[in-house]
């Protein structure tokens, strides 16, 4: 898991599809805050996943890359709340 700096114009990557560094789809993005990403995925019983936006490495072709893999984003940042 590496964290990165990267330069994204944070408000045009929402409704944005979002893929793991191993190049798998996660969601969509629906939320942007200050220091973190809302991520939403399914369409009946969703889940949800509250990323760092370190954790952004790039957006290229109307997706957004993250530099987690699947798996690490679905064991470490869901989001219970919702």
């Amino acid at each position: 898991m590496r964290k990165l700096t990267v330069s994204i114009a944070w408000d045009k990557i929402v409704d944005k599809d979002v893929k793991s560094i191993d190049e798998k789809d996660i969601g969509k993005i629906k939320h942007i805050f200050q220091d973190h990403i809302h991520i939403e995925t399914g369409l009946v019983g969703k889940d949800h996943y509250s990323v760092p936006k370190s954790f952004v490495e790039r957006y290229e072709d109307d997706h957004v890359f993250l530099s987690l893999a699947k798996n690490e984003v679905k064991d470490k940042f869901k989001d219970q709340s919702n």
